[in-house]
């Protein structure tokens, strides 16, 4: 998880760094902003907000947070925060209901939906709000 996060740090970071205020099709970094549409050996082709280039978004509830199934429909699921993520938050919605993960500086709310159970260093916690510092 650490390497996938330090890949969309990376790419996508220095899209930002570019003063990037969407997600491109494609990017380099030794590109000039003048030929940056070009694409396709056309001068205007590459699209500068594309689908696909918000694959980071769905992808960070697992990498930053841990978060993933156990089960089916999420009956079990892990919540395994990195280490060095300073705040990070997600909803997932299940047919149970609503998990809400909220992390600030080490101090972790998570809300575990009835019906469900998280699993969380070794450990099982039950429906409702878990503060773990």
């Amino acid at each position: 998880r650490k390497c996938a996060l330090d890949r969309v740090r990376s790419y996508w970071g220095a899209m930002l760094d570019a003063d990037a205020t969407t997600f491109f099709e494609a990017f380099n970094e030794n590109e000039t902003l003048t030929d940056i549409a070009e694409f396709y050996d056309r001068p205007f082709a590459r699209s500068l907000c594309h689908a696909w280039a918000s694959g980071p978004c769905a992808l960070y509830p697992e990498i930053c947070l841990g978060l993933r199934p156990l089960s089916d429909g999420w009956e079990r699921w892990a919540c395994d925060p990195l280490d060095d993520i300073p705040s990070a938050s997600a909803t997932i919605e299940t047919n149970y209901g609503t998990i809400d993960v909220r992390l600030d500086f080490h101090d972790l709310q998570v809300l575990v939906p009835k019906g469900t159970c998280m699993m969380l260093m070794g450990k099982a916690f039950g429906s409702g709000w878990h503060s773990i510092p």
